[in-house]
Formats: C-alpha cells, structure tokens, sequence
C-alpha cells in the first residue's frame, strides 16, 4: 500500500492489519502523555500534521461502528444502523479505542461523558470518534444547574485521541461560568464541524496540547453580569503547544474573538478564519484577536495568524464615556515570533494592528505583511514598541472591496491591493477559500486571493 498523495513528508504514514481491520496512524512519538501543567517545554518533539494532511485522509481507524437514535433501544446490539442505542451513555460506553459512535438527528439532553465510569480515549495509532450522522442535524442541549461546571462535553482530564464532529453544542439550559474546556491532560483532539452556541462561558477554553478546531462556528456567548470577570470569548487559548484554529467562524460574543493568553504556549497557528463583531460589552478591551503574554514567568512564540478577515470587533459597544476600544489584532508584552500575513482587518474599534508592551517585555520579531488594515476607528498600524519588528506590504488605504457592506472584502479588478504583496509560498500558498497564490504577478494581499 502507498501513501496517499501530498503527505508532508516528515510525518510518517503507517499502515497496521489486524484481522481484517487497516489503521491509519499519522503521528509519531505520540503514545506518551504530553500534557504539562507547570511550564511546557518549548517544544514537545512531536509531529502535528499541516491542514493538507489533515483533510488527505482520514484519522479514522476502521474499528467497530455504532448508532444512537432518539427512536432506538439499550436493549439493542447497537452496531447497526437499524437497530440502534437510544441514549448517548450506552453509545459511549460500548465505545473502545478504534471506534466510531454516530448520533442520529435530534435533540439529546444528556452529557457526552468520556470521563466516567471510564475514560474513553483512543490511542495514536486508533482514534474514537464521536460524530452526528452525516447530513442530519445533532444538538446537544443538556440542563446542568451547578456553576462552573463541566458543560456538555465532560472530557476534561486525561482524555485524549478523541474526534467530535457534526454536533451542535447549546449552552441554553447550562448554569453560570459552565462550559466545554479541553485541558488539565487533554491532547490530541479535532473538532470538526462543531458549532457552539449560547454558552454562559468562552466557547472553548482550551490549555493542552496538539488540537485541532477547524469548519466550526462559535458563536453567541452570554455574560450574565456583564462584568470584566465574565467577558467570555469565542475561544480562550491559555497555554499548550502545537494548536490549530482554522476555517472557523467566532462572532457575536461578549468580550472577543479569541484571547491567547497568558502562556506558557507556542506553536500556534490561527488561519483562514472569519472573527466578526465580537466584544459588545463595555467593560472588554479584548479584540478580535489577542495575544498577550504575563510580563514575567511565561512565554508565548511562534504564533502564525494569517488569511483571516477580522471586522465589525467592539462596532456593537455601547457608546458614551468610558466605553473602551478593542480593535483587530493586539500583540501585547513579550510575546515572540508573531506572524502576521494576509488578512484583512476591516473596521475594527480601536486599531487594525496595535503593538505594545511595558518594557523589557515587548513583542520581539513579529511581522506585519500583506496585510489590509482599513477603516479602523482609532488608525490602522500602531507599533507602540517592539524590538524586531518587520512591517512591509500592508495596505491601509481604500481597498476597494467588492462589496463591504454585505461583508464581502474580494477586491475589485482596480483595487491597489491586487498583485502588490511580498511572496510568501514557502509557507502557504492559498487563500481563505484554498484559492492558489498567486493568480498574477505576486500575492494580492489581504485574505482573498481575487487577481
């Protein structure tokens, strides 16, 4: 058997028969734990595939196939798709390393438990996934009345090798602070196709190692008080290593966008995302995206943020006095190696791109290419301060977007931004929407590739 097509080429591509059964297995190195909860190392030495790898084959293993339906029975064998699970305990139960459990369309109001009785994870080389049906809609509405609870998904802890895709998560009937965290041993997840909604708390807090949020949605927090303390985020990114948030749609909640902070943490890579009218609460200057290190004792490095449109941010604030900004993108103390290419910071309160810092603890080697920052209230590029800071090929006047109205930030044929960034192939060489760079002479810059 050969490897398919377009694998990077240092992660190894293993095929294991058992029986009848082939596994794919794509990571190395990763059977040991990876999670630290003091200071991570700076790098864990494992291999974390790219995007490509990730959507060229399947992670699943070819173990056995379960059902649940809101028509099935416990007393089913559960393993054929006609003769069903009815509830999500008994799935999850049968479910060992290797397996799949497929949720039928509905509206569940139990927990995904993976914690108790028994862990439920898989193994690097046998992954468990837990999935809506294809083409049906799975919404997990569960009641939990105890703050600062665990939310729908208990997973937290020493659960790891675990697929979630086509669910969604509503946080409607869940108490204060209370919510899907994926840390304390977490590694080693993707949620794909995930939406997460009306949550009393971030759509996701995450501090482990090696994940994946990519096709999903996170939208439509709650802040009960409204409160600095409750100014929950589309994603909380704490600490960890080797994370990838991609073509994910975060809006509509109450203090930002995405806030990594405050480390230890590295290797990040936030890319081809929409981040939209986040941060509508007074009391938040979080923008669409943070990334902020503590002055002393952390370190946050080798963060890439590009191809993301980020707009509308903090536009939804109350007005009068006192009512802080927010902006684009904040790079905040000594946060190192941030890399800012191709995205397009639209109208923004506060600025497209601020850079600051209390020195000595100032970002070191960020760069600012290709990017579109535009009708931000405050101005486009501040660089407060910073040591290393490369800054070329961005754009900050009119880029004649095809349509920004209507949210659609292609650029016109006439547009200034069109053949005029510096080339970036060696790292990507698409655009938000898998577009091939460059269509002309050079990259167009900003998020879309259009000329």
């Amino acid at each position: 058997m050969k490897p398919t097509k377009g694998f990077v080429r240092k992660i190894p591509l293993y095929f294991i028969l058992v029986g009848n059964l082939v596994t794919t297995a794509l990571f190395q190195n990763c059977g040991k734990e990876v999670f630290e909860t003091a200071s991570p190392k700076a790098s864990t030495g494992e291999l974390w595939p790219s995007t490509e790898t990730l959507n060229s084959v399947s992670l699943l293993t070819l173990g056995k196939t379960y059902y649940v339906s809101k028509t099935g029975s416990d007393s089913n064998i559960g393993n054929t798709i006609n003769k069903p699970f009815k509830t999500i305990a008994k799935g999850v139960a049968a479910l060992k390393p290797g397996d799949t459990l497929y949720l039928r369309a509905g509206t569940y109001t139990e927990f995904i438990n993976l914690v108790r009785p028994t862990n439920k994870s898989g193994t690097a080389t046998a992954w468990v996934t837990i999935a809506g049906y294809p083409g049906e809609t799975v919404i997990i509405k569960p009641t939990e009345t105890r703050e600062a609870a665990s939310g729908a998904i208990i997973a937290r802890g020493r659960v790891s090798y675990v697929v979630f895709r086509n669910l969604v998560i509503d946080g409607t009937n869940m108490a204060n602070k209370t919510g899907w965290q994926i840390r304390d041993g977490n590694h080693h997840f993707i949620l794909d196709k995930i939406e997460i909604k009306n949550q009393k708390f971030n759509g996701l807090l995450i501090g482990a190692k090696n994940i994946v949020i990519k096709n999903s949605k996170i939208h439509s927090a709650k802040s009960v008080c409204g409160c600095p303390h409750e100014r929950w985020y589309g994603i909380y990114l704490a600490n960890g290593a080797d994370v990838i948030i991609e073509n994910t749609e975060i809006s509509n909640n109450p203090g930002g966008g995405m806030q990594v902070y405050p480390g230890p943490l590295n290797n990040v890579t936030i890319r081809n995302n929409s981040i939209h009218h986040n941060n509508y609460l007074l009391s938040s200057p979080v923008p669409g995206i943070l990334v902020q290190v503590y002055l002393t004792g952390s370190y946050i490095r080798d963060v890439q943020i590009y191809n993301n449109i980020i707009y509308g941010n903090g536009m939804n604030k109350p007005s009068g006095p006192g009512t802080g900004g927010s902006g684009g993108i904040k790079i905040v103390n000594g946060v190192e190696n941030v890399k800012v290419w191709n995205n397009t910071v639209y109208q923004n309160r506060s600025y497209g791109v601020l850079l600051t810092g209390t020195y000595p603890s100032v970002p070191k080697n960020t760069y600012l290419q290709n990017n579109i920052f535009y009708a931000n209230t405050l101005g486009q590029i501040y660089l407060a301060n910073g040591i290393g800071t490369i800054s070329t090929n961005n754009l900050t006047t009119d880029p004649k977007f095809v349509n920004a109205s209507a949210n659609n930030f292609r650029l016109t044929s006439s547009s200034p931004a069109v053949n005029k960034g510096a080339s970036l192939s060696s790292i990507f060489k698409t655009d938000i929407l898998g577009v091939l760079r460059p269509k002309g002479s050079a990259y167009d810059i900003g998020a879309y590739e259009s000329y």
